[in-house]
């Protein structure tokens, strides 16, 4: 019985190529869209979930009052932490880290043979306490007792050594210094906001540099609080005043300061911080997202139940017939079904493979690592098959209890069957919704474009065209930037350069100046910092590389204004 179903359904498809090519092309398109959006917006929303009692585990933020408002940042005195590990018992565990910048190991010290680069995170003992970082080999690095261990992730074990089991016991050089691997850890997840992949010690940075971790305020780093299990709001609340209270003590002239948590599971979602992770994305825009796939996904199903209402109209006498002859309203309701299934497989399949084409070349437009794996998951495949199915299955719903309805006697004048469908409301509807949702698409299509012309030609105030930032960041590198320097300007492609600390697309630390009671961002630069960046001088003149100009200093409009 099945097999004569499937031979009606196949030799229709077959025959009515139309028809099916139409089906096909915006079915899979939209199952394709309708993926991709799915999945990029589940990966968002599931940043940072996989750390142990990440309920009980927050960011601390450092919140300074200035003329514009509070401005927030989790750059926190390092000297915090001994003091909330002394005076807090509801603090369990405390974690400081911080970037500790990119040390290039060379092809000739891999096993590959392939140069690679390791990303370097600072820490504390505590870091693998707080968060949940799995290992796979050795053991977690006790920075109390060798301050020069460390753990390498899996992958660049592999890179390095050959394997995470030769990965132990030996050294890995990161500029001057010597690190022995005491463990490899599993490769940090894709929605993980914390990413390296090697470790070193902020005990090992104290040795080198005393008074760096205890000075106020001194150095700063990112500081996590794991707080006892069952504390409440308000006494979670007391140990946060009690920070405020000490920092004020011990910064009196500094502005204003106040201390906030930050749940782990948000840290992906903050767009207001100074600082932070990179690749924040605000939360309302996956709202957006996830409205979009619907919006396609409803237009998708209506087009697909259009189109099959359309083509009951030409069925009418062939059901008709096939009543007459003894069939019943289930056996015809059944060969709409098997029909849908066939087709509505075969566009899943094809949105797969165009969604697997798609999503490099939509990483390569937006310049960023989506972490959208298809395959990854597929019991995610399954349900979002299954549910593909499901809506296929109600789409053809209707055209199916209205045709097989039909008698032969019904169809002998086709202009009266043409009219039944013809008039429907249901019809009416569903091309009255497809209008909509195309003039949707055409104005949301005009209002992003807009946008990304505005972005792209609105005036910064500087030119960034033609312009390259060039990050001198190793110990190697700043003491020969002299002969770096010297390297560009020798270019005939190089018409101007400078040294500068901080670039004005850079989100920088503020400060705060109680004299002129002024929150501002400083750049040291040079003097060629102007011509290369094309900055337009309002008024005085320009700053020299001159020991006199060391006192000098140029501001720009606001700040003019702002010191009258």
């Amino acid at each position: 019985m099945w097999t004569n179903y499937l031979k009606i359904a196949l030799r229709r498809l077959v025959k009515n190529r139309f028809y099916t090519l139409t089906n096909l092309f915006g079915l899979s398109i939209g199952f394709a869209a309708v993926l991709i959006i799915f999945l990029f917006v589940q990966k968002e929303q599931s940043f940072d979930n996989f750390h142990h009692d990440k309920e009980r585990v927050f960011r601390l933020i450092k919140s300074t009052n200035g003329e514009k408002g509070d401005v927030r940042s989790v750059r926190i005195p390092a000297a915090i932490t001994p003091l909330i590990l002394n005076d807090f018992p509801q603090v369990e565990g405390v974690a400081r880290y911080t970037p500790g910048g990119s040390a290039p190991i060379a092809d000739s010290l891999t096993s590959t043979g392939v140069a690679t680069r390791l990303s370097i995170l600072r820490i504390d003992t505590d870091f693998f306490k707080v968060f949940t970082f799995d290992l796979k080999l050795g053991q977690y690095p006790d920075f109390e007792v060798n301050p020069k261990s460390t753990v390498l992730t899996e992958s660049q074990a592999n890179v390095i050594f050959g394997s995470a089991e030769n990965a132990l016991e030996k050294e890995v050089k990161i500029y001057k210094e010597r690190f022995l691997v005491v463990g490899v850890l599993k490769d940090i997840p894709l929605n993980s906001s914390i990413r390296f992949d090697i470790v070193t010690s902020f005990v090992d940075a104290n040795s080198r540099f005393p008074g760096i971790l205890t000075k106020w305020p001194g150095n700063s780093a990112t500081t996590a609080l794991k707080f006892t299990d069952g504390l409440t709001q308000v006494q979670k609340e007391e140990v946060l005043g009690a920070i405020g209270s000490e920092h004020a003590q011990r910064v009196p002239n500094g502005a204003p300061t106040t201390y906030q948590i930050q749940a782990v599971d948000q840290m992906h979602f903050d767009l207001q911080l100074a600082d932070g992770i990179p690749n924040k994305i605000d939360p309302s825009y996956l709202t957006i997202f996830s409205l979009v796939a619907l919006i396609i996904l409803i237009s998708s199903v209506t087009n697909y139940c259009s189109l099959t209402l359309s083509q009951s109209v030409e069925r009418v006498k062939e059901i008709g017939i096939r009543r007459t002859v003894g069939a019943q309203r289930v056996q015809l309701m059944l060969i709409y079904f098997v029909e849908s299934i066939i087709l509505t497989s075969i566009a899943f399949v094809l949105g797969l493979i165009l969604a697997e084409i798609f999503v490099p070349q939509l990483e390569l437009l937006l310049g960023r690592e989506l972490g959208i794996q298809l395959f990854s998951t597929p019991q995610v495949l399954l349900i979002a098959y299954l549910f593909s199915i499901a809506v296929a299955m109600c789409s053809v719903l209707y055209p199916a209890l209205i045709v097989s309805r039909k008698q032969l006697t019904e169809a002998r004048g086709s202009s009266r069957s043409m009219s039944i469908f013809n008039k429907s409301f249901f019809i009416d509807l569903v091309n009255g919704f497809q209008v909509a949702v195309f003039l949707f698409l055409i104005a949301a299509t005009v209002f992003v474009n807009r946008q990304f012309e505005f972005i792209q030609n609105d005036n910064l105030g500087f030119e960034k065209d033609q312009v390259v930032i060039v990050n001198v960041n190793t110990q190697e590198s700043i003491f020969k930037k002299d002969a770096l320097k010297n390297e560009f300007a020798n270019s005939p492609y190089v018409s101007s350069l400078s040294f500068a600390i901080g670039y004005p697309s850079k989100t920088g630390s503020p400060k705060f100046s109680e004299d002129l009671e002024m929150t501002y961002t400083e750049y040291q630069i040079e003097s060629g910092y102007m011509n290369a960046l094309g900055l337009e001088l309002v008024d005085g003149r320009l700053l020299e590389d001159l020991e006199a100009h060391k006192k000098y200093t140029l501001i720009n409009e606001t700040a003019a204004i702002k010191l009258g």
